[in-house]
Formats: structure tokens, C-alpha cells, sequence
């Protein structure tokens, strides 16, 4: 489990720097010769959102726990799950490794 953010409460603006341990994550997890095929996962929790879900699905993310992004008046949270879930998988379709991925700054992100 990445955290994203300080724990402790919700709505945290995300730490781009802190999700950058997801990459060096999967190393520690990656199957060794020998060894038999792995199911470890890297998690991103805290500050995931439109924004943020892009940059960790490059990073390589398995799971990204969405949170209280979902839960503001007027949010279809159907729908935002779906945005957020494409969004981290055009990213993750467009890793790689040679390219350190940046976060880039919208309109949507908190300050």
C-alpha cells in the first residue's frame, strides 16, 4: 500500500512524490528466477481522483482506492468510477518505464 496522502482524514489534496513509490514497489514484488509467479499487488490510497488516476495507471498501479471524491453532493458515483477506472487505464496503457510520467495540474485538482 501506497499512501498518497498523510493518514488520518479524507479529502486530502494526493502527493504526486509519495505515488512515485509505486514503480520502485513493483520491484520489490517482482518474480525472481525460480520462484513461482506472484499475485502481490501495489495499492495507491489517499488524494485518488480525475486527476490523479492517469499518473499512477502510468506508474504502474494496480489498485487505486478512490474515497471522498466519491462522496460529494451530486456525484454520480457510478459514473466517477468509471471516469477514474478509464482514465488509470490509459495510463497504465501508455506506461513506460524509460519515461519518468509527470502530474499535470487541472482544473479539478485540489489545492
Amino acid at each position: 500500500m501506497v499512501m498518497a496522502v498523510e493518514p488520518g482524514f479524507g479529502g486530502q489534496k494526493f502527493m504526486a512524490d509519495a505515488a512515485a513509490k509505486i514503480d520502485p514497489a513493483h520491484e520489490v514484488f517482482r518474480d525472481r528466477p525460480g520462484e513461482q509467479p506472484s499475485r502481490r499487488e501495489v495499492h495507491v490510497d489517499g488524494g485518488a481522483n480525475r486527476a490523479s488516476a492517469e499518473y499512477c495507471g502510468k506508474l504502474g498501479v494496480d489498485v487505486l482506492v478512490v474515497g471522498s471524491v466519491l462522496w460529494k453532493k451530486g456525484v454520480d458515483i457510478e459514473h466517477e468510477i468509471r471516469l477514474i477506472k478509464k482514465l488509470a487505464d490509459e495510463g497504465y496503457g501508455h506506461r513506460r518505464r524509460d519515461a519518468g510520467p509527470t502530474m499535470k495540474r487541472t482544473a479539478g485538482d485540489a489545492e
